[in-house]
């Protein structure tokens, strides 16, 4: 691959990482034994993939947590076939995920020859504006191109890189999220996949779409975890809604006993920029937070193990890794702080293994986070922008992330801050006039009974609703827009798994799976006497042809 150095193991360069693959020998299907079994979807994309069918480029549209990773390396693994001698494959993913992407082909078994590139996005740029596109495309056999959705607003930069893409012969594009906020992202869609912004979306997906949505695959379904989902309305305190009221425009006047008083804030303190804080954390304090004393108090009632999410590092991540640790739980986090790849791993690893009851994540770790047996999942606040949020649920909600576990429901808890429903309490009094003095100075003096109806009235002028309850409906308007372009997506795709029996055998399996951890954990909380009594019972009850089994499910 002349057009990037080689490596004989890994090299890792910055943003850049290239392997040469020596394989493990051998013929047949024996070489790619250590590889995981696919599933039927992985393998009916695989074998579409190598066959006249393949439409380049081509959208590997999985549901997030689905394997597409493993999919597209195991597509890779088809070139040989295909006529490439020496295979070249190059991947261009987001700088944080260049790491995982690394650490997933080094566990690849494949023969020997290949070479395996992996670039970030900015490292792709870069070759782009140096000329160096293509010579790249020329000697690439495979280009795959992770969270393929960043091309959706197709400004100048991104269109010229779209080009770029479309340039190499054979292209998959991963995402589970092609159309992120609203219609509008769907010219990103349309100029990627046919080289037209403006082509309409079934025409654009015809022949160059795989689809993988277990919505629509009854057996795939019960291969993924159920979820039940809960708001909570969580009031404000008076002293905190006042500060909101006058944070949320740039020029805030109340009407307090007939006199007006007005006040001024900068431009860059609108509600774009504090409103987050002041509903999470008013006064700087995680004591003095109704939401996140909320949450805290919903995740120590269990179920564990939890994971906790907050748009915000200092005022949402690390304040809620302090309340809950004095709640007695053990609790890992990862934010921005967390930059080595090893440290991520680490931390994933100590959740998932069961040595940490609660896993705090930022948006740095939104993608890329494989996570096991989440029994609930807490959002802080709703997300501004509705991919990352769903991006962020995938993280827990994922293709047999609670195998063998003895429940199979993630409990989501999203909480949102409204205006303050009962009548200010004595305890808050002071806390109010003196908030009122700040905001105002020190010449606006009234007692709480006053200030009190003027907070409601502006809230009122102010729409009645928090930028919390704003976002809810907002997220809802945008997911029924990008609902609805999935749909003209799936009218021309090609839907995966092509047949049901295999899912149903898969989920079988799953059900024995599970039974046998539930009885499992029946017996491990029982006396010695008892478990002895507990298997004759069982091996009566299958000699006879009883039910035991089906009644621990």
């Amino acid at each position: 691959m002349p057009a990037i150095a080689q490596s004989s193991g890994g090299n890792q360069l910055g943003t850049e990482v290239v392997f040469a693959k020596r394989g493990l020998g051998g013929s047949g299907d024996k070489k790619y034994r250590s590889n995981p079994a696919p599933y039927p979807h992985q393998r009916d994309a695989v074998n579409h993939f190598a066959s006249p069918q393949f439409k380049s480029p081509c959208w590997l549209l999985f549901q997030m947590g689905s394997g597409k990773t493993l999919t597209a390396l195991l597509c890779a693994l088809e070139l040989p076939a295909l006529g490439s001698t020496s295979p070249t494959v190059c991947v261009v993913c987001d700088k944080s995920l260049v790491g995982q992407w690394a650490a997933a082909i080094r566990r690849l078994h494949c023969p020997a020859g290949f070479t395996f590139a992996v670039l970030s996005a900015n490292a792709f740029e870069k070759r782009m504006k140096a000329g160096q596109i293509p010579r790249l495309a020329r000697d690439t056999d495979l280009l795959i191109v992770d969270e393929a959705q960043s091309f959706r607003n197709l400004t100048a930069r991104q269109k010229e890189m779209a080009g770029a893409v479309r340039s190499f012969r054979r292209v998959l594009l991963l995402s589970g999220t092609p159309i992120v906020n609203s219609a509008q992202d769907a010219v990103g869609f349309a100029f990627l996949t046919a080289g037209r912004a403006d082509a309409p979306l079934r025409q654009a997906s015809a022949g160059h779409v795989l689809c993988y949505d277990p919505r629509l695959c009854p057996g795939a379904a019960k291969l993924y975890p159920s979820v039940e989902t809960e708001v909570h309305r969580v009031p404000m305190t008076w002293p905190q809604a006042l500060k909101y009221a006058a944070s949320r425009n740039n020029s805030t006047t109340m009407v307090l006993d007939g006199e007006s008083w007005s006040v001024h804030r900068p431009i860059n303190n609108r509600y774009s920029q504090a409103l987050v804080s002041v509903l999470n954390m008013p006064f700087g304090d995680a004591e003095t937070s109704p939401k996140m004393l909320a949450l805290v108090a919903n995740v120590a009632a269990g179920p564990l193990p939890a994971v906790v999410y907050s748009c915000r590092v200092e005022r949402g991540v690390a304040p809620l890794v302090e309340l809950l640790k004095k709640e007695g739980l053990r609790v890992g986090a990862i934010d921005g702080s967390v930059a080595s790849a090893k440290e991520r791993t680490a931390i994933v690893r100590a959740y998932n293994g069961g040595a940490l009851d609660v896993l705090v994540l930022s948006p740095a770790s939104a993608r890329g986070t494989d996570l096991l047996g989440t029994a609930s999942f807490h959002l802080l606040e709703p997300h501004n922008n509705l991919s990352e949020e769903r991006q962020t649920l995938a993280r827990a909600i994922r293709l047999r992330s609670h195998a063998g576990r003895v429940f199979s429901v993630v409990h989501v808890h999203h909480y949102v801050a409204h205006a303050p429903t009962a009548a200010c309490p004595a305890s808050d009094g002071a806390a109010l006039e003196a908030g009122l003095r700040e905001v105002f100075g020190e010449g606006c003096r009234y007692p709480a009974r006053v200030i009190a109806p003027a907070v409601t009235a502006l809230l009122a002028e102010q729409g009645g609703r928090t930028h919390d309850e704003q976002q809810v409906e907002d997220n809802m308007a945008k997911a029924r827009e990008v609902d609805a372009c999935m749909a003209e997506i799936a009218t021309g795709a090609v839907r995966m798994p092509l047949t049901e029996a295999s899912l149903e055998r898969e989920a079988a399996r799953e059900a024995k799976a599970r039974a046998k951890a539930d009885r499992k954990q029946r017996l491990g909380k029982q006396p010695a006497h008892g478990r002895a009594k507990t298997r004759a019972k069982s091996a009566a009850s299958r000699n006879a042809g009883g039910p035991y089994l089906d009644s621990a499910t």
